[in-house]
């Protein structure tokens, strides 16, 4: 086994706690990634290989200092470059909150969790079947419980790797989630039709009818219009596609209940709104959109009650 070691390019500022709780839900293991005792922990694939990612941080909001340690065999380092890019973009090491910042500063509810929050970068996911496959588990249920199967469905068909006396799981592949069959992946929490959804896209995947990362060569409009086609999944999953795994950071996915709550309480005196009501609201956001969305979300995982 291979142990590689190098320091991260990091826009300032940057809260490294900060935004790994917020990417693991604040403190949650999630089978695949984790964020303990200050290391924040990622399993991936690299090459056909099981490979695991560990950051942690010695710097300040102001001057980040982030240390990338990478297990794995046959690793070398030569794939330290591209293995950087990854841990980067899941934590958005190289956004630059400055431009979100400024515009924080004209609305009050806002800059207060600027504030709050200050050194919170969007995070993003690398692999586009796992944020499809995470997304359609999150459906019209509650946070709780999409974590929840999400845990069931990484440690159940997710292959293990072993270090240092812990185990960590890959998410699962599609060819995985087709030999589970409906009925296996039924076991885990999932309702019938979610269970279909899931296994008809893994299979989709493996047979090579659709092609997830060709569509970082698409427009927005293009990717939904691609997802959309498929079975189980609507403009509100192929949205979130687009702000996760493609970082397209202008997107605000307008039919999500929990946001046109939020929008409604904070900024439309609570009455009724429709998606496109908080669509055409969102439009002042720009290309912020992500992170004014990452903000509300870091608020209300901590209790904080945005509407004093």
């Amino acid at each position: 086994m291979e142990i590689l070691r190098t320091h991260l390019n990091v826009v300032p500022p940057f809260d490294f706690g900060l935004t790994a709780s917020y990417r693991t839900r604040f403190n949650i293991e999630l089978g695949n990634e984790e964020f303990r005792n200050g290391v924040f922990r990622r399993m991936c694939t690299y090459q056909g290989k099981p490979i695991l990612i560990s950051l942690t941080s010695t710097g300040t909001a102001d001057r980040p200092l982030v240390e990338m340690n990478v297990v794995g065999e046959d690793v070398c380092a030569e794939d330290l470059p591209r293995l950087a890019e990854d841990a980067s973009w899941l934590l958005g090491l190289d956004y630059d909150l400055a431009g979100f910042y400024s515009l924080a500063e004209e609305d009050p509810v806002l800059a207060h969790l600027v504030r709050r929050f200050h050194g919170l970068k969007p995070p993003r996911e690398t692999d586009i079947f796992e944020t499809l496959i995470t997304t359609i588990i999150g459906q019209q249920i509650s946070a709780k419980v999409a974590v929840s199967i999400h845990q069931e469905l990484v440690t159940a068909f997710g292959e293990r790797f072993y270090w240092e006396g812990s185990t960590y799981y890959l998410f699962p592949t599609p060819e995985s989630l087709v030999s589970a069959e409906i009925e296996g992946l039924r076991r885990h929490k999932l309702s019938q039709r979610k269970a279909e959804y899931i296994y008809g896209i893994a299979k989709a995947v493996m047979g090579g009818h659709l092609d997830l990362e060709g569509l970082r060569e698409l427009s927005d409009e293009r990717v939904i219009s691609r997802l959309t086609e498929l079975r189980g999944i609507g403009v509100w999953t192929a949205q979130w596609v687009l702000c996760n795994a493609l970082g397209r950071f202008d997107i605000f996915p307008a039919a999500d209940l929990a946001l046109l709550r939020i929008l409604s309480r904070i900024y439309l005196d609570g009455r009724g709104v429709t998606s496109e009501d908080v669509e055409a609201f969102s439009e002042r956001w720009g290309v912020y959109k992500v992170p004014v969305i990452t903000y509300l979300y870091a608020a209300i995982r901590q209790g904080i009650d945005l509407s004093k």
